[in-house]
């Protein structure tokens, strides 16, 4: 062991006050002091330590030495895993919808270096061994980059497949590994490229971090839906009440592959999403929440945060869902809108919108990505031009992922952070290139901050993309009142009265005769309804509308 390992061991327990708050600081520094990059497997404790950066053998390798810098005695564990595989194609789908056609050889020869990698990764962590106490550390990514991959989408549970050790050295496990390169060609520029998409990945995780979102696993967002109060009704609850969400999920899921005919099991699936979409009323209310840990910490949602909460719903219950932005809403308006897709067995789709009240809804202009030259591009579909298209896609994590940078961009515009808003947006138009929104901000902000050449180029290339104007005009003008519905407690049923004379669930100003029938009420029953409605959401406002 080198000097400079030792002397940062000695620094690193200056202070302590205990053995256990050493082996805290040791692996607090190399998990986030030493950057996680790929590099070659027999990268020595020194090396490591003065780059400032590794792979998990060379953490693996310093923080041993720190430890036994300070007598803690360590050794290593060789683990088979599975879970890296969510960076490795992130990376690879980057690269391949970043880069033009004709796609320049060494970036092929990337991607498919990444997708000829082993199902599984060799991977080390240390065992650290404390008064008789056996502590596992697994430092190798850094928590910049690991907020990064659970915000965009590309972050796996680790899984262990197989498990050796524990080994005092791995010095010839290492040499042994050396000649087992998958990528030996060109295998620097392999690195290089891959760890420039990791500095953007924990780029997304700065500022994700400095705006205090924390996004959560799969399994965070399944103990959170324990909580939820689980309706009755269910179509997969056949003589069983559910307590848990989570089992009635599992349910449904089970329940769909035993029917054989799409007609049937269309019928169940559209059944499940209506009962998924009243459950998510129930739970949650209307709000400015769009990240799965906000919403279901706090209760509340935007649009974004409902289609999201929706489409986790649906594909644990077995469905084909996702998130759909939409372009012009089915008023007319063009406004910055999204809702849950759903694609049911039969073909045919359905749109669940709690922001705008409905289960099936029918907007007027969509953007989906539709398959053409083998490639997902996005488009803006009319719904009767998504119902005939072979393919069509929501949006992707990374899609939804710059959506949410937008989105905290436009907070710090709202606020005068022009620096700030600038950087989102740039981060944001990495993930998703062609949102024309985004572009259009970025514009503003440069406008703003005097870059006026930046600015006129934003502009530009906004008002050149297609589908472009309406995305770029849309507001949100509603968005307070029907974030009153909930806030005031208006009760479920006089909500679908205002909604459906006021337009959002059809499209258009329903007469009272139609509300009082989809309402199961009499047209007078309604007209006071509505009126006590208004008086709640519109203070102030002459209900002319119930005369």
């Amino acid at each position: 062991m080198g000097s400079v390992v030792e002397q940062k061991a000695k620094e690193l327990a200056i202070g302590a006050g205990s053995w256990g708050e050493v082996v805290d600081r040791i692996a607090n520094f190399v998990r986030d002091g030493i950057l996680y990059y790929l590099d070659e497997w027999n990268v020595t404790a020194d090396e490591v330590l003065q780059k400032g950066r590794g792979m998990c053998a060379g953490k693996a390798l310093l923080t041993a030495g720190l430890l036994r810098a300070n007598g803690i005695p360590a050794r290593f564990i060789v683990l088979k895993i599975f879970g890296e595989e969510g960076l490795l194609e992130f990376v690879a789908r980057q690269l391949e919808d970043s880069v033009s056609e004709p796609m320049p050889n060494n970036i092929r020869k990337i991607i498919s270096g990444i997708r000829s990698l082993p199902a599984y990764s060799d991977h080390i962590i240390v065992q650290a061994v404390l008064e008789g106490q056996e502590i596992d550390l697994d430092l190798a990514r850094d928590s910049g980059l690991d907020r990064g991959m659970r915000f965009v989408g590309a972050w796996r549970e680790r899984k262990v497949v197989q498990k050796a050790g524990p080994f005092g050295s791995i010095d010839a496990w290492l040499a042994g590994r050396m000649g087992r390169r998958a990528v030996v060609e060109e295998r620097q520029d392999f690195f290089n490229i891959i760890n420039r998409q990791m500095d953007k990945l924990r780029r997304v995780g700065r500022i994700a971090g400095e705006a205090g979102i924390e996004p959560w696993t799969t399994n965070q967002v399944g103990d959170a839906l324990r909580e939820w109060h689980v309706m009755p009704g269910c179509p997969c609850d056949i003589g069983t009440v559910y307590k848990s969400l989570t089992k009635v999920l599992a349910a449904c899921k089970s329940s769909l592959p035993g029917l054989a005919e799409p007609e049937n099991r269309s019928r169940l699936e559209s059944r499940i999403a209506d009962w998924l979409y009243k459950v998510t009323r129930y739970n949650i209310k209307r709000g400015r929440y769009w990240e799965l840990s906000n919403v279901l910490t706090r209760h509340s949602a935007d649009c974004l945060g409902y289609a999201r909460i929706l489409s986790f719903l649906a594909v644990e219950g077995g469905l084909n869902a996702g998130i759909m932005e939409v372009i012009q809403d089915n008023r007319g308006r063009f406004v910055p809108h999204c809702v849950c897709a759903l694609e049911l067995s039969d073909g045919t789709k359905k749109y669940l919108d709690p922001w705008y009240g409905s289960p099936d809804i029918r907007h007027r202009l969509y953007l989906a990505r539709v398959r053409e030259d083998g490639k997902l591009v996005l488009k803006q579909l009319t719904p009767d031009e998504m119902d005939s298209a072979l393919e069509v896609g929501s949006l992707s994590m990374m899609q939804i992922a710059g959506l949410s940078l937008y989105i905290i961009g436009n907070g710090y515009l709202a606020r005068g952070m022009f620096t700030e808003a600038i950087e989102c947006y740039h981060v944001s138009l990495w993930l998703f290139p062609t949102n024309t929104r985004t572009l259009f901000n970025r514009a503003v902000a440069c406008e703003r901050l005097g870059e006026k050449e930046s600015a006129q180029t934003d502009y530009q290339q906004a008002f050149s993309l297609d589908p472009s104007i309406g995305r770029v005009i849309g507001t949100a003008d509603d968005l307070e009142v029907l974030m009153k519905l909930d806030e005031e407690d208006v009760p479920e049923e006089d909500q679908q009265i205002y909604l459906l004379r006021k337009g959002y669930i059809t499209g258009k100003q329903e007469g009272w005769g139609e509300v009082a029938r989809r309402c199961h009420t009499s047209a007078a029953q309604a007209k006071l309804r509505f009126a006590a409605a208004l008086l709640l959401i519109e203070p102030g406002r002459q209900p002319t509308g119930a005369r």
